[in-house]
């Protein structure tokens, strides 16, 4: 198993480090832990594609940790991807996220 920390940072704008998000690479599956501002740069730097990633969790739905749910969803989108991640998260993730792809829709 494999972590990468791909963002670090905090709620407050900083070019330098990118907001919260990990990801954890074992050899049949990628999580990608929270979705923090930036998180579809660094997936690409890193030549992971949103299509490889096989699950989400949210660890809290405060914004500096979703904030770029909806970029990953249009990018995986771009990536072909064809099957629905599975997502895990706190009380209100399924809500939270359902009102994300009526918003898209």
């Amino acid at each position: 198993m494999e972590l990468t920390l791909l963002g670090t940072g905090c709620p407050s704008v900083d070019h330098k480090r990118f907001g919260p998000s990990n990801l954890i690479s074992t050899k049949t599956a990628k999580i990608l832990v929270d979705c923090g501002s930036g998180i579809t740069q660094r997936l690409h730097e890193l030549k992971v594609s949103s299509a490889d990633i096989d699950a989400l969790l949210f660890t809290h739905l405060h914004s500096d940790h979703a904030v770029d749910l909806y970029q990953l969803i249009i990018s995986s989108w771009h990536s072909y991807r064809i099957k629905p991640w599975k997502i895990y998260g706190p009380k209100g993730t399924k809500k939270f996220v359902n009102k994300i792809m009526d918003a898209w829709a």
